[in-house]
Formats: structure tokens, C-alpha cells, sequence
């Protein structure tokens, strides 16, 4: 069996349990939506007192008599003391019937006679359930392309129950309250654990006393559905119940603490840290937390100033969105290395179609109205069709012409890379000296490139170690033993290896750890130099200058040097 059986089955078996999970919160979600849509409505909102809700209000309710501040009495002569009650005997009635509803208002009662019809979707349900999908794919995703990463399986799961939260919070059938009382009980235990293992894995992460981040809210998670089954048993419902909020506000602190300290780590690391990846992880993470913040204070703000309604509620709670994205995106960054240059273009390329379109609909306003005063009017329609067109094709080729501009602007880089390797498969093809092979690698690659520093290891006489060339003072610290598993997994693979951040955390979990004396000296990426299945030597490179990631046209680019260097040492 190969050595690479056992991950593959672990890979199998993590991917079933994503699966699994995230068609089980699906399922729930589905569920959540379904009851909440079948839920009857007399045209009017039942607030937690039994107050009629203004901004729940149907023209129909106001037409027929209801004002705000009208307390529900009876339902078709069903006497109702609570919302849930009421939301029991409202769901009993044949939708399309008439329900008399007896409501008292100030010192008289009120009967107006309503019909009954299915609870329309309000704003913050269609929100909350956009977040809530939000979060369950993008950390499905990130399971899945990582199974066995540690801190990217965390990931899932916490964002499953914050996802699945979020889909269930609005919905107050009982069932449904206790799966919120579950997720949020866990939702902090997983974000603490989550931190201590990303973007910096703490030694403490994999201590068996991890274990106790998620006691404190799962006993909270217990004392919540003890709260609201005392509420059930008292026909109460979650607004009445005895320390129901109580409980849900402390498990909210606890997880609030959770984030916190997860912001207090983010800051450690990229203060103290000199690794660009993780600097360039804790970057992503920070954009999506500003969007988040802000939605925030927009919402308070909102609140502050008397301006809340239910439609911007669920338009603000959207900004919630971008933050399982930024995580994703720097938990998956070698899978999408180049993704800020997309993000970059995209843009700019959004920017100039709406300037675009904006100078169109200008030209094509003041050129029909030219020409449709000039024909006098009757043939309005045609004279606007034929300016359009007019523009259209005037338009279209400056369309193309600026965004080949913007191509060559993104992706100059890459031409410069292009033109660098020509030059250098040429070197490579006529130099007969290792010496201008030295240089070349040595110096004019990491020049071009702006990578901070370059090492060559070659076999010594024996071909029992790889030294440094032309670098002697680092020859104990980074020459390798050339039979080693490290270097014979390198030979065998004869890929590019990165060996900061996660993929090394993952090395690190198999065995295949880099030499440590290679992180030190600070080396990223490192190539071996293979020709007719035969190791040759190692291509060492340092971090950019600009302390950017290697994107992936980088890395093609180095793995084809690599490659032409093989054959001229061979």
C-alpha cells in the first residue's frame, strides 16, 4: 500500500463528514423556512406583549379597523394570554377563512373580522437566511478543500453554527429554539478553539484541556433550553419565559470574549510575526471585519437616531457576509494566490463599465434630443433607436481598447516575466560555466523577481549532504543530509514546496517537517533541481521584498527555471 493511502482516506472520511454536517444544517435551514411560510397571518404582526407591531401593519388590517397599540384579545373566541398562544390558534385556522379578532383598545373592546392567509416573508427573515447560507457554504468549502487541516475543519464548524444560528434565530417554533440554544452554546468553544490554532497554531491547541473552552457554553446551551421548557410547560413562549434572555445575552458575552481574544491574537501575530503569509492572512481577515464593523455601526446608528426599520435591519445585516469570506480566503490563499489581482481587476473593470455606461446614456440623451428636435418629433422612438445604436458602436471599440489598457497595466508583471524567462532559457541553453549558472539563479532570478534572498545547495563530492553554494558562512545551518525523508519526498515529488503556513502545518502533522535551521534563515519556497530522475541539488528562495505571497505564475515561472537549471547542471 502507498504511503499516501492513509491520507487519502483520511481526506475521504473528513469530506463525508463536511458532507454531512453541511446537508444536515441545509436540512434544518429548509425547515426553519418552511414552518416559518406556512405560519398563518391575519394581516397584522403579534408583537411579544400582544401588541399589534406598527411596521407589521397590512393595509387590509389598518382598512379593517386595527391600530397600533391594539392588544390582542381572543382569536374566534379563543382567549390568548401569550404570543405563542396566539401563534397556536392563528395556525390552527383554514387559510382563505375569516377570523373574528377581538382586540382591546384603550378602555373598550374592538372585533374587526379578518381573513387568514400565509405569513409573508418579512426582510430580516430573507437576510437572516442569505448570511445564514453565507456562512454554511463558504465553510463548507474551506472543509472541503482542507480536511485535514486543523484549523480549516474549526472553520467549518464554527461557521455552521453561526450559519445555522443565524437561519433559526427568527423562526420561534419550539424545536427550532432548542437547536438555537445548541449551536450558540458551541459557536464560542469553536471560535476560541479556532484562534488558537490560526493563523499561528498555539501550543496549547492541542492540549487535552482545550476541551474546556466549550464547557462553559454548553452548560449555558443547557440552562437556555431548561428556560424555555419551563416556558413551554407554562404556556408562556420565549418572550415571557423566566431568564430565557437572561441566558442568551450571557452565552452572547461569552462568545463576544471568544472574538475578542481572537482579535487580541490576530494583532500579536502580525506584530511579532515575520512571516508575509500570515501577515497576508491576518490582511484578509481584517478587510472582512471592517465590513462587519461598519454594517454594525451603521446599525446602531440607525437605532440611535429613530431611523430603524425592518427593511434596512435586514439590508444592514448583510455586511455580515464578506467576514466568513475573508477568513476563507486567507485560509485557502494557495489555492487562490493570485486572487487579490482578480479582486484588483474586477474593480477597475466595474469602476470603468459604469463609466462607461454613464457617458452612454449622456450621449445618447443629448444626441437623440439634437436629433429628435431636428425631426420634429414624431419619430421620436426611431431617432433614439438609431443614436443608441450610434453610440453602441462607437463605445464598444473605446471599451476594448481601455480595457487592454487595464490588462496590460494588471499583468505587466507577467510580461516582464515572460521576457525575463526567454532570457534566461537562453542563458541556461548556451552557458557552459557553473559559475554563470550560480549567477543566474543566485542573483539575476532573485533581482527580477524582488525576492529578498536566493540559496543554491548542491551534492557535496560524495553526494552524502547538499551544501550551500558560494554561501559558506551558511554551511552548517542549512546544508541537508541528501538521503533524508525530507529531501527524498522532494526528489520523489520534483514540485515547487512551500514551506510556511499551512502547508507546512500540514508537512508538520505527517512527518515531512523542513529542517529547521531553513525557516530561520527564512526560506519560502524551495525547488528541487531533478534531471533523469536524479537530485541534483536544492533552489532556495527567501520571502518577497514587498512581503507579498508567491502568486501562482510566480511559482510556474520558478518551477520552469528550476527545471531548465536541472538540465544544464546535469
Amino acid at each position: 500500500m502507498s504511503a499516501g493511502a492513509p491520507s487519502v482516506r483520511r481526506d475521504v472520511l473528513g469530506r463525508v463528514v463536511v458532507g454531512g454536517v453541511a446537508a444536515t444544517c441545509l436540512t434544518i435551514l429548509l425547515v426553519a423556512a418552511g414552518l416559518h411560510l406556512s405560519e398563518r397571518s391575519p394581516g397584522f404582526d403579534i408583537g411579544k406583549d400582544l401588541q399589534v407591531l406598527d411596521n407589521g401593519l397590512s393595509e387590509q388590517a389598518r382598512a379593517e379597523g386595527v391600530r397600533v397599540g391594539d392588544r390582542l384579545l381572543t382569536i374566534d373566541g379563543l382567549a390568548v394570554r401569550t404570543a405563542l398562544q396566539a401563534r397556536r390558534a392563528l395556525n390552527s385556522l383554514v387559510i382563505g377563512s375569516t377570523a373574528t379578532i377581538e382586540l382591546q383598545r384603550g378602555e373598550r373592546r374592538v372585533e374587526v373580522a379578518m381573513p387568514i392567509r400565509f405569513k409573508s416573508p418579512q426582510p430580516v427573515l430573507v437576510s437572516s437566511n442569505l448570511v445564514a447560507l453565507a456562512f454554511l457554504s463558504v465553510g463548507a468549502v474551506v472543509g472541503w478543500q482542507r480536511p485535514q487541516h486543523r484549523a480549516a475543519r474549526l472553520f467549518f464548524l464554527a461557521t455552521s453554527a453561526i450559519g445555522l444560528y443565524y437561519g433559526v434565530a427568527h423562526v420561534w417554533w419550539p424545536g427550532l429554539v432548542f437547536v438555537q440554544a445548541a449551536v450558540l452554546g458551541l459557536a464560542p468553544g469553536l471560535t476560541l478553539s479556532f484562534f488558537l490554532a490560526f493563523p499561528r497554531e498555539w501550543p496549547v491547541a492541542r492540549g487535552p484541556w482545550r476541551f474546556g473552552l466549550y464547557l462553559p457554553g454548553l452548560i449555558f446551551s443547557v440552562l437556555i433550553a431548561y428556560a424555555f421548557y419551563q416556558a413551554l410547560e407554562a404556556q408562556l413562549g420565549t418572550f415571557n419565559a423566566p431568564r430565557y434572555y437572561y441566558w442568551v445575552n450571557i452565552t452572547f458575552g461569552y462568545l463576544i470574549l471568544a472574538a475578542a481574544f481572537g482579535l487580541v491574537s490576530l494583532g500579536h501575530v502580525y506584530i511579532t510575526s515575520r512571516d508575509a503569509v500570515a501577515r497576508r492572512q491576518i490582511q484578509w481577515i481584517v478587510w472582512g471585519l471592517m465590513v462587519a464593523v461598519a454594517g454594525g455601526i451603521v446599525d446602531m446608528l440607525l437605532t440611535a437616531l429613530k431611523l430603524q426599520t425592518t427593511l434596512l435591519t435586514a439590508v444592514v445585516s448583510l455586511t455580515a457576509i464578506p467576514l466568513p469570506v475573508a477568513f476563507a480566503l486567507a485560509i485557502l490563499r494557495y489555492g487562490l494566490m493570485d486572487v487579490t489581482l482578480v479582486i484588483k481587476r474586477s474593480v477597475v473593470y466595474a469602476l470603468l463599465t459604469a463609466g462607461l455606461v454613464a457617458v452612454y446614456l449622456l450621449l445618447v440623451s443629448g444626441l437623440s434630443t439634437a436629433l429628435g428636435l431636428a425631426a420634429g418629433g414624431p419619430h421620436q422612438a426611431l431617432v433614439l433607436f438609431i443614436s443608441a445604436l450610434l453610440i453602441g458602436l462607437l463605445a464598444t471599440p473605446l471599451r476594448s481598447r481601455i480595457q487592454a489598457v487595464i490588462d496590460r497595466a494588471f499583468f505587466r508583471r507577467q510580461l516582464n516575466y515572460q521576457r525575463a524567462m526567454a532570457q534566461w532559457s537562453e542563458e541556461l541553453n548556451t552557458s557552459l560555466l557553473f559559475s554563470d549558472l550560480a549567477h543566474l539563479l543566485l542573483e539575476q532570478v532573485p533581482e527580477e523577481m524582488a525576492i529578498e534572498r536566493a540559496w543554491l545547495l548542491v551534492l557535496n563530492q560524495d553526494e552524502t549532504r547538499l551544501q550551500p553554494l558560494l554561501e559558506p558562512a551558511d554551511g552548517l545551518g542549512l546544508a541537508v543530509m541528501a538521503r533524508s525523508p525530507f529531501i527524498r519526498r522532494m526528489e520523489t515529488a520534483a514540485r515547487v514546496v512551500l514551506l510556511q503556513g499551512q502547508r507546512e502545518q500540514e508537512a508538520d502533522a505527517r512527518g515531512d517537517q523542513a529542517p529547521a535551521a531553513w525557516r530561520q534563515a527564512g526560506v519560502q519556497i524551495a525547488l528541487p533541481l531533478v534531471s533523469g530522475g536524479q537530485l541534483l541539488g536544492l533552489y532556495l528562495l527567501g520571502g518577497k521584498r514587498s512581503g507579498d505571497l508567491y502568486q501562482r505564475q510566480e511559482l510556474e515561472l520558478l518551477r520552469t527555471v528550476g527545471n531548465q537549471a536541472a538540465v544544464a547542471m546535469s
